[in-house]
């Protein structure tokens, strides 16, 4: 293979630089903290679509932006679309109430941590003279996150939106990424740890795609031709030299 000329590298964040989120699991404990048991994974997130499919809905009929994010009572009715999605009827009011105050104390919680190895990662990229950013689907700006773990400084782009047609796959976060760097995309990198959101958004946006599987062999299974494969994070710098070239690795 040969080798590519990279200046910089884009990072997701949830799963690739921080621990992964268990949607299914949270909304479950929750569920069981207010005394409502018995429900099958399925049912969970068969919930959680509809309730994502109703928020869709909003943000299409409202032209959102890419960082638009709901509003309590918007939040509120999601609940209320889970919660009753899932059989819930009596008391329904409260329990509504009840379940959103739960995800306001996780989320100002900033639960996620580093996976082992990132820190020090982006701290050497940087160091080499490689540009970094982030582009993540989410609610609200990761800065909290960035600034506790003391790499806020190491990234020159934050982007990031849940909304659809910004969100990823959608190639928009890292085409503006690459117009803040003032970097041709077929130049930038960007890692990822999920094939159907990551691999293809940097495929649009016609950058380098990394696939950064911390050993979920199901996900190397969809991982496309061209995609590097990466096991942990520190594998980045064999990929690298020290003045912005890209060694050989594998490669699907």
């Amino acid at each position: 293979m040969k080798p590519l000329d990279v200046k910089s590298f884009v990072f997701d964040l949830g799963g690739t630089l921080y621990g992964p989120t268990d949607l299914v699991g949270e909304i479950r404990g929750f569920l069981e903290e207010l005394g409502l048991t018995g429900f099958t994974d399925d049912a969970i997130q068969r919930s959680n679509d509809a309730a994502d499919a109703w928020l869709d809905e909003i943000m299409f009929g409202t032209n959102a932006h890419a960082h638009w994010e709901p509003s309590h009572d918007e939040f509120e009715q999601y609940d209320r679309i889970v919660l009753t999605t899932l059989g819930v009827a009596d008391n329904l009011d409260d329990y509504v109430a009840r379940y959103q105050h739960k995800w306001d104390v996780r989320i100002a919680s900033l639960k996620e941590q580093l996976f082992e190895g990132c820190k020090s990662t982006l701290e050497e990229l940087h160091s080499r003279g490689y540009r970094l950013a982030a582009a993540s689907n989410r609610w609200g700006t990761p800065l909290p996150y960035l600034e506790r773990d003391g790499i806020a400084d190491l990234f020159e782009s934050v982007e990031y939106s849940n909304v659809p047609g910004y969100r990823k796959p959608s190639p928009y976060m890292l085409v503006q990424v690459a117009s803040q760097l003032h970097v041709n995309p077929i130049k930038m990198a960007y890692v990822g740890n999920v094939v159907k959101y990551d691999i293809v958004a940097a495929q649009r946006a016609g950058a380098v795609p990394i696939l950064l599987a911390w050993g979920n062999v199901d996900e190397e299974k969809l991982a496309p031709s061209g995609t590097t494969i990466l096991k942990k994070a520190t594998e980045l710098l064999e990929l690298v030299g020290s003045n912005g070239h890209r060694k050989e690795h594998r490669q699907r």
